[in-house]
């Protein structure tokens, strides 16, 4: 059985309606269950979203925090920056949870994905890692070779 997205735009939801029992998260997302302590949080992230303040929430696992701080950043209407401490998290976000949200919530946001600075090489990583036993065959040799020759091009 198919769940349906909500019949009112999540603007015009209350958090309650959205994550509270029956409400808009129950109906699209199959297996949801009300957490009081996402509820919560979710009023107080959106409640800092409408007064344009900072906000500093922990909560424990379980908790659904995810759902809890994307739902009232749509709703915000603003661009957001989210910062994850791992790419397993990342990874969820941008190919789980927010393809789910733009299905159900909003079918109109841009999201782009953007990998931290330790996952690009730049010429000083290149000058460190020339002379080091860091590559593995003669393949990473060859390519490093050419990482090498193209780094001096520009």
């Amino acid at each position: 059985m198919k769940k349906k997205s909500p019949a009112k735009p999540p603007a015009e939801l209350s958090m309650a309606e959205i994550f509270g029992p029956g409400g808009a998260l129950e109906k699209c997302h199959r297996g949801y269950e009300f957490r009081s302590s996402q509820l919560e949080m979710a009023e107080m992230v959106a409640e800092a979203f409408e007064k344009r303040q900072h906000a500093i929430v922990e909560a424990g696992t379980g908790t659904g925090k995810t759902l809890a701080y994307l739902i009232p950043a749509i709703r915000s209407g603003r661009r957001v920056v989210i910062s994850t401490a791992t790419k397993a998290l990342q990874e969820q976000l941008f190919h789980k949870d927010v393809p789910f949200l733009q299905r159900h919530f909003a079918p109109q946001s841009n999201v782009a994905l953007m990998k931290g600075r330790g996952n690009f090489l730049c010429r000083q990583k290149v000058r460190l890692m020339d002379g080091q036993p860091l590559l593995k065959g003669l393949d990473e040799m060859d390519w490093f070779t050419q990482i090498k020759q193209w780094e001096k091009v520009s």
